[in-house]
């Protein structure tokens, strides 16, 4: 046990007993790591942990069912020939073993890739030099076919070697390390520790809350929240690629929750994964939407940049996804979309935004014309909503002018009147009953629920496609 006594000039004294930790690992300290990670120790070692995988871990090392899967094409090193590599044409010409995968990143332009064309496809097959890999123009149906067999590429590999410290191919997988700064490992064998080691394993937890699925338990739905959170915070050198990068993840995940995959979120719990909040909405330039269409505004994958999902809870909803449509570029429903469309159900509010000009890009927020007093009685606090832009803009003059902003209030938290999100929709110019999803506003006080759930005398004029039992029905593209 720790005792402090009080000594002069406002120090402290302390001491404290050490106990010896049996279970220590010594053979990672920092005398016995290598300068290099390529260097022979640290690939021995590399060598040392497959084999045992490979011996002792049954889930990693289970028998392949009927004929082996081969991806479409292999590249071959002979070893032999150290320099020269070859292409492999799995469908004329069958390999033999296993084969291993690479993930690295691709990395700004000008780097020169080793890209796969009709042009260069006679000379892969024949073997270049390293020093001479081709370069030429991608083919965009071949890859759009390829792209959607990765996740059977890497599940039916028998080893992935990643890349993870290289910003680009012209850099090495090796990289020098100062050793003498590394400290100790501490050896732990617990359950605690594997889960929170393998949460940064995304495919190896779907495949973990496979085995816990339960009907009505949302847990694999909260596990794919924390797969959009991290993916959104990472960087794609192609923005097209955002939903056929993570169609893998998401093909495998459908068959454990089963559900129908809507542009990056699930349709059991749809109208609580719109409430979707981006981050940086008040810093210039933190979320863009990208130039050529990707996604519907009420999905996350319309914007690039960090966002918090949406939860899956509906319990609160205030509104209702009647139908949904969305078109497709092949015929894999978790791959790119090239256009759709949301019904939703709720009361529609006529908006508007203004800025405050003194406080950066924070806005205040008016419903048919009017601010409400957020100021609680008891506390005397500011309950101001806070509204939350998909994307920064500078103001919204031109669209209050022209009476184009709207409101959905779409969940209302129980819990003593509080936590209320509302849709921020824009609508389009021409298209009565259309609106684009701009934005999230939140709110956590009483009297913004009673400002915001209060029934408008023209409610029935606003534009929408059906008005009915004093609820509107708008389509979101």
């Amino acid at each position: 046990m720790p005792s402090m006594d009080s000594a002069s000039a406002g120090c402290c004294r302390g001491c404290f007993l050490l106990e010896p930790v049996k279970d220590t690992n010594m053979s990672l300290t920092s005398q016995s790591l290598s300068q290099g990670t390529g260097s022979q120790k640290t690939l021995s070692l590399a060598k040392r942990w497959v084999q045992q995988c490979a011996t002792h871990h049954k889930r990693c090392n289970k028998p392949a069912d009927g004929e082996p899967w081969y991806p479409t094409r292999l590249l071959s090193f002979d070893l032999n020939e150290k320099s020269i590599v070859r292409l492999i044409d799995t469908g004329q010409t069958r390999p033999d073993g296993k084969y291993i995968t690479l993930t690295h990143r691709w990395g700004p332009p000008p780097i020169d890739h080793i890209v796969l064309t009709k042009d260069t496809y006679p000379q892969l097959l024949g073997g270049v030099p390293l020093s001479a890999l081709p370069q030429g123009k991608d083919n965009a149906q071949d890859w759009q076919h390829e792209a959607l067999l990765m996740k059977d590429v890497y599940s039916n590999s028998f080893c992935n070697i990643s890349a993870a410290d290289a910003a680009d191919p012209s850099q090495s997988i090796f990289n020098h390390r100062d050793h003498h700064g590394l400290p100790p490992s501490l050896s732990t064998s617990s359950d605690a520790a594997f889960k929170q080691l393998n949460s940064f394993s995304l495919i190896g937890r779907v495949g973990w809350y496979k085995g816990r699925q339960d009907d009505g338990n949302s847990a694999p739905h909260l596990l794919w929240l924390r797969i959009v959170e991290l993916y959104t915070d990472s960087a794609l050198t192609v923005p097209s690629d955002k939903l056929i990068a993570c169609s893998g993840i998401a093909e495998r995940m459908a068959g454990i929750v089963k559900d129908d995959y809507v542009a990056g979120m699930w349709r059991r719990y749809l109208e609580g994964e719109l409430l979707w909040v981006a981050h940086g909405n008040h810093q210039p330039g933190r979320c863009t939407r990208p130039r050529e269409y990707r996604a519907p505004t009420w999905s996350w994958a319309s914007i690039d940049g960090p966002v918090t999902p949406g939860e899956p809870r509906i319990q609160d909803s205030l509104i209702i996804v009647q139908d949904y449509h969305l078109d497709y570029q092949t015929d894999d429903k978790t791959a790119a979309i090239r256009g759709g469309w949301l019904r939703l159900r709720g009361v529609l509010r006529k908006t508007t935004l203004k800025r405050k000009v003194a406080e950066g890009y924070y806005w205040d927020m008016l419903l048919d014309g009017e601010k409400v007093n957020t100021q609680e009685e008891t506390p005397p606090i500011n309950c101001e909503p806070r509204v939350m832009l998909d994307i920064l803009q500078e103001d919204f003059d031109q669209e209050n002018a022209q009476g184009l902003l709207f409101s959905m209030c779409a969940r209302s938290k129980n819990e003593e009147g509080r936590g209320m999100y509302i849709l921020l929709l824009k609508m389009v110019q021409g298209e009565a009953g259309t609106f684009q999803r701009i934005g999230l506003v939140y709110a956590w006080s009483t009297k913004v629920k009673e400002w915001v759930l209060m029934r408008s005398p023209g409610e029935a004029q606003l534009p929408c496609l059906e008005y009915r039992d004093g609820l509107h029905s708008i389509r979101i593209v």
